[in-house]
């Protein structure tokens, strides 16, 4: 072979002038990797079908009220009935509530070894040897997590909002929150910015992904089965209530983040699905104070940027 052809002497890429990439967007390269890496899972692909359940049965539920009311006029008033007493919001309210735990798996598969994998492959001293900085790192793994979890909780909530404003509209679908949209939407928004942060701030504390998810999973049920016992002492009309039991039944990862939806949409207080039980005698939950359940998740995510920011640098291990 000539030296003409030999890429070792061959020097003449060193002339090239044509067009070189942006060093701009660097931190979303590492993004699109960990949601290309995220998206070959299968259990994260089933964790995001099933979160959907509430609103799946919700239409369902509605579409059978509405074909048996169309097939047996008797059964129209009772369908009118059900409609006039539906709370919309409630009904997202549930929605939301009912695919934490779904949302926690999405959260682990995408999260717990984002960061730990790379500390125990000692990756980050090549990350940070590149042209990249801490910056683009932590921005690329943040965004590479909050993305496939905001799309899971929100593309099921704007499809249920769509089937509602079409199909009951006439019903006060929208007259009776008109700005129910935005609010959901920015619940999910702060909801995924606390799962992302929490998740990657507890990834970057060690060295094993399946560690760090055995971390924040025991951390999440523990404190869900906490506020779970205090929310059943507090719905029971025998029950004796105090000022701190209502400040710690919302004191979980999945219960602030319910108790931020309830305190942005202040739901009414009806049973999931529309259900009416006559007679029912329970204590309702309390619905937190905006404010301060806004400064509370705020600051937890503040904590937890800095937490990771902190533990993402560059170490060399001498052997």
């Amino acid at each position: 072979m000539s030296n003409s052809l030999n890429p070792i002497s061959d020097l003449t890429y060193r002339g090239y002038d044509g067009p070189l990439a942006s060093p701009e967007f660097r931190w979303w390269v590492i993004a699109r990797m960990t949601i290309r890496k995220a998206s070959k899972v299968n259990s994260l692909r089933w964790a995001a079908v099933l979160s959907a359940w509430y609103y799946v049965m919700m239409i369902a539920v509605l579409f059978f009220l509405q074909a048996i009311g169309n097939a047996q006029p008797a059964a129209q008033q009772f369908y009118q009935q059900y409609l006039q007493r539906m709370v919309w919001k409630d009904q997202f309210v549930y929605g939301f509530s009912y695919a934490q735990h779904l949302i926690l798996i999405v959260s682990l598969v995408l999260g717990a070894g984002a960061i730990a994998n790379d500390n125990r492959a000692n990756a980050l001293l090549v990350y940070l040897s590149k042209p990249c900085t801490r910056w683009d790192y932590v921005l690329g793994k943040w965004v590479g997590v909050f993305t496939p979890i905001f799309t899971v909780i929100a593309v099921p909530t704007i499809c249920f909002y769509l089937y509602g404003v079409f199909s009951f509209k006439d019903s006060g679908f929208i007259s009776q929150d008109p700005w129910l949209l935005p609010k959901m939407m920015s619940v999910l928004l702060i909801s995924a910015s606390l799962h992302t942060s929490l998740i990657l701030a507890v990834s970057s504390l060690f060295k094993q992904g399946t560690i760090a998810g055995a971390v924040y999973s025991g951390a999440y049920f523990f404190t869900f089965f906490f506020t779970g016992l205090l929310s059943i002492l507090w719905t029971n009309p025998h029950g004796a209530h105090s000022g701190l039991m209502r400040t710690l039944l919302y004191c979980s990862i999945d219960g602030i983040q319910i108790g931020m939806a309830k305190a942005m949409l202040v739901p009414s207080g009806t049973l999931a699905f529309g259900i009416n039980i006559p007679g029912r005698n329970r204590v309702p939950l309390p619905i937190p104070s905006v404010a301060p359940i806004l400064i509370v998740v705020f600051g937890i995510t503040v904590v937890c940027l800095g937490v990771i920011w902190s533990r993402v640098r560059a170490v060399e291990v001498v052997g």
